[in-house]
């Protein structure tokens, strides 16, 4: 009985997952139609330059969040001496300061980026 719930569970999760993936996928089809319509080649590179860069941005909060959760649930669970807001604390911190430490690091490299993975000066402002 305990492995056909845990099986279930599983594939609940999964096809969540894959279902969010799709939907994902979809908005980045209908975002690059609309952009190639409206500004050329020239919108459709600046959009490949750009979602690389949403991919980690995104990648790093669902890291932060699900990692958080995990850790206050489980000391939660444990009933230890340890405060479980404590686990959420340390993400919540991270999250204030993360667009310092990115809009820092993006005004900084911006060049070295744009020159590594950019083909035609146009490009580079």
């Amino acid at each position: 009985m305990k492995g056909k719930n845990l099986f279930s569970s599983f594939m609940k999760y999964a096809s969540l997952s894959v279902l969010g993936m799709v939907g994902m996928s979809c908005y980045i089809l209908a975002d690059t139609f609309f952009i190639s319509k409206g500004l050329g080649t020239d919108g459709l590179a600046a959009l490949n330059l750009a979602i690389p860069a949403y991919n980690v941005i995104h990648g790093v909060g669902l890291m932060l969040g699900i990692g958080g959760a995990r850790n206050f649930r489980y000391t939660r669970a444990a009933a230890k001496n340890k405060k479980p807001t404590a686990y959420l604390s340390i993400p919540y911190t991270f999250r204030r300061r993360l667009p310092s430490y990115s809009s820092s690091s993006g005004r900084s490299f911006r060049g070295r980026y744009l020159l590594f993975s950019a083909r035609k000066a146009t490009y580079i402002p």
